[in-house]
């Protein structure tokens, strides 16, 4: 009888012990980074932006994406956000939206690398506009719907794009800092235009829809905005 006690008293007690450790195990880490989406942003900010598109006008746009890594001077060559996928909406008067926030390692991160995200043929999507089937030329990873000339269109891309883009100011991780923010923004006015001549969204063209793609590819762009006011922040105290 007290054998049997006695093996009930241990065998309690490490039970105890093993949801101890799970609990430990369960307690989430807080995060000291977020990624924001500011929408549109002035041309002037794209590097080697040599012509705008007038003729194209952008009603609304959206664009999937998965993936965010940042890189720098962290102690591995990137760290990772959640997968998603995520929506980024471009429209008029658009506000500033909180992508995902992770704990990444301490350090200076200037660049920030993800992928223009096409759904496989079974993957959920956070939006039906960008899947009409299962088929390859029914999943989209980028819908833009415009006015060319005057005449409505329907923009979509069917390929997944791997974007790397400088974040300046730099983002800084550290303890002193508290939570920083990075924020992405775009800049649709040169999405149809390969920086020389104007681009036809209407032109189903692989050659000239591959151009349209490597404009949207170029046409992003990060900062430091710890505020998350959508603007670029001037310095930072370490």
């Amino acid at each position: 009888m007290r054998l049997a006690m006695k093996t009930s008293i241990v065998s309690a007690l490490i039970m105890m012990s093993i949801l101890a450790l799970s609990c430990a195990d369960d307690q989430s880490v807080d995060n000291n980074v977020s990624v924001s989406f500011a929408g549109d942003i002035p041309p002037l900010l794209t590097k080697g932006l040599k012509k705008s598109a007038s003729h194209v006008t952008i009603d609304t746009a959206k664009i999937l994406i998965k993936s965010i890594k940042l890189g720098g001077s962290g102690p591995s060559d990137s760290s990772d956000f959640k997968t998603g996928p995520y929506v980024l909406f471009m429209t008029e008067g658009a506000s500033l939206k909180t992508l995902s926030a992770a704990n990444v390692p301490e350090g200076e991160y200037d660049q920030v690398k993800f992928e223009i995200h096409l759904p496989s043929q079974n993957e959920s999507v956070p939006d039906p506009d960008f899947r009409d089937g299962s088929g390859g030329n029914e999943r989209y990873s980028a819908v833009i719907i415009g006015h060319y000339n005057g005449i409505r269109f329907v923009f979509k891309s069917k390929s997944t794009v791997n974007v790397q883009s400088d974040i300046s100011p730099s983002v800084i991780v550290a303890d002193s800092v508290g939570t920083a923010n990075l924020t992405l923004g775009v800049s649709t006015s040169i999405w149809f235009t390969d920086g020389e001549v104007n681009l036809d969204p209407t032109n189903t063209n692989a050659s000239n829809v591959a151009k349209i793609e490597q404009s949207i590819r170029n046409s992003f762009y990060g900062f430091r905005d710890n505020n998350k006011d959508g603007d670029a922040d001037v310095q930072i105290e370490r």
